[in-house]
Order: structure tokens, then C-alpha cells, then sequence
């Protein structure tokens, strides 16, 4: 799935008279693609939801929401929008796309994105990001979970995660911690996959948060 994917971003850079690759550079500790007007960005989100713009919920997109189409992105934005006086924003855009380092790295391998300064990846984080890629998954960064990363079926604009995926080097961990874990996600109903990473492959269990009042033995 992954390779007709690229192969189609492939042909939009060409479509669109851009070089082969798109640039991204670090910029206050995070990769921020050199595409001032968008258009390389949406064209990425649209297709497989790599990257997402700094001042919005899916790609770059905040200055065509405010002063072309008028349609927010989400109910609470919808709300803001109700004590905001529009002619006295700043009509600047000044809103970026930024990679998750390991998308960063992945659309580097791919060709589709050239780096322009070193890149230092957790090659345990980038085997599981690739493994679920693989899957055919979407992979998106999920410390707002807790979590290393959260996978959607289809693009985050249409669909909510099914799951939150915690990356491990190693099998062990206590109770409390995955506790913790769990009880955050279970909340946002998120299944919780713990996926082991090691030099004998690649290994996930899916937890479930053991409720007493629910989950006890009446006698």
C-alpha cells in the first residue's frame, strides 16, 4: 500500500513543477517542511496524513480557514471564533508543517523528502513506526496520549485512532505503569497494543484495563 502511495507522491511533485524532493529542515527541535504556500504539505496529508500544520488539526491550513472558506476545524475553534473580531488578525500566514522524526526519516528513505540536516532517530521507535506502516496503518505521534504513537484506519480527517501504541526495547514493565497507561486510553476509547522491539523482531500484545466493579467474579 505504502509503495502506491509514494509512488503517487512521486507523480504530484511532478504534477505540481516541483523538484523531486521536498525539503525539510530543523527548526526549534522539530522538522518543518519548506513549502510556504501548503501546497506540497496538503497534497502529503491528503494522501497518507504525513506531517500536520502547527495551527491546525490535520494539514496547513489556518489562513484559507479564516479568510477564504470561513469553515473552522473543529467545534472548540467554531466557539473562539464567536469573540474574535476578524478584521483585526493578522493576515500573516505564518503556519508550518512539521514531521514526526520518524516520518521525517521514512519519506527520506522513499526519496519524497531531502533532509537538510541530520536526523537521529530511536531505531526502535522507527522499526515499530515502519512496522505498522507496513500494515497498511497510518501512524501518528501520540504523547498527548502518553503513548509513542497512535494508528488510525484511514486519514485522521475522516476516522478516530483505534489504537495507542507503547514502543518497548525490552519485555518488562510494572503493573503500575501499564496501569497508567491504560487508564488514560480507555478513557478516550483507545486500545492499548504494548509492542516489543528487540533483536529477535518485532512482538505486540494488546492490554485491556482491569476494572473491578466490571471485570470481578460474582459468587
Amino acid at each position: 500500500m505504502d509503495k502506491v502511495i509514494l509512488l503517487a507522491l512521486s507523480l504530484v511533485l511532478v504534477d505540481l513543477g516541483s523538484p523531486r524532493k521536498i525539503r525539510a529542515r530543523i527548526k526549534d527541535n522539530r522538522w518543518i517542511l519548506d513549502d510556504p504556500d501548503h501546497s506540497l504539505s496538503k497534497e502529503l496529508y491528503m494522501l497518507a496524513a504525513y506531517g500536520k500544520g502547527t495551527m491546525s488539526r490535520g494539514y496547513a491550513n489556518w489562513y484559507e480557514r479564516h479568510f477564504v472558506t470561513g469553515v473552522p476545524d473543529s467545534l472548540a475553534e467554531h466557539r473562539r471564533w464567536k469573540t474574535l473580531d476578524f478584521s483585526t488578525l493578522d493576515r500573516t500566514d505564518r503556519e508550518e508543517t512539521v514531521l514526526m522524526e520518524e516520518e521525517a526519516l521514512f519519506l527520506s528513505e522513499s526519496g519524497i523528502v531531502e533532509l537538510l540536516d541530520p536526523i537521529h532517530v530511536s531505531q526502535t521507535r522507527y522499526r515499530a513506526y515502519c512496522y505498522y506502516k507496513e500494515r497498511g496503518w497510518i501512524v501518528k505521534d501520540g504523547s498527548r496520549l502518553g503513548c509513542d504513537f497512535t494508528l488510525y484506519p484511514s486519514n485522521p480527517m475522516h476516522s478516530h485512532a483505534s489504537y495507542a501504541v507503547i514502543v518497548l526495547d525490552s519485555g518488562r514493565m510494572t503493573s503500575q505503569w501499564l496501569l497508567s497507561k491504560t487508564r488514560v486510553n480507555v478513557n478516550v476509547k483507545k486500545a492499548v497494543i504494548v509492542c516489543v522491539v528487540d533483536e529477535r523482531g518485532i512482538f505486540e500484545r494488546q492490554v485491556e484495563r482491569w476494572v473491578p466493579d466490571k471485570d470481578r467474579t460474582l459468587s
